[in-house]
């Protein structure tokens, strides 16, 4: 069986970590300009405030399903590839 290279078998899991540093980078950046840039004084309680965090957690929750996503498609064709990827062996008589 041809093996595929060991990046290519990592993949997921590198998929998969991604996933969490995009949800909480994208969450973070979406805080840090609410708080810093368009309503440093707003009140913490207010629904402007609170709609804008809200969009935070979905947006970077969106993308990182989206990622992981991506990461069981890839873990899913790499088990496929391995289950029924042609011998290496082809021109040997057993």
């Amino acid at each position: 069986m041809n093996q595929l290279p060991d990046i290519l078998v990592r993949a997921p899991k590198i998929f998969y970590v991604l996933a969490v540093l995009v949800f909480f980078a994208s969450f973070w950046m979406t805080y840090y300009e609410v708080k810093s840039a368009q309503m440093p004084f707003g009140p913490e309680d207010s629904p402007v405030v609170r709609a804008a965090l809200l969009r935070a957690i979905l947006q970077g929750s969106l993308d990182s399903i989206w990622i992981a996503a991506n990461g069981i498609l890839f873990d899913f064709l790499i088990r496929f590839w391995n289950r029924h990827a042609p011998s290496s062996d082809l021109g040997e008589n057993k």
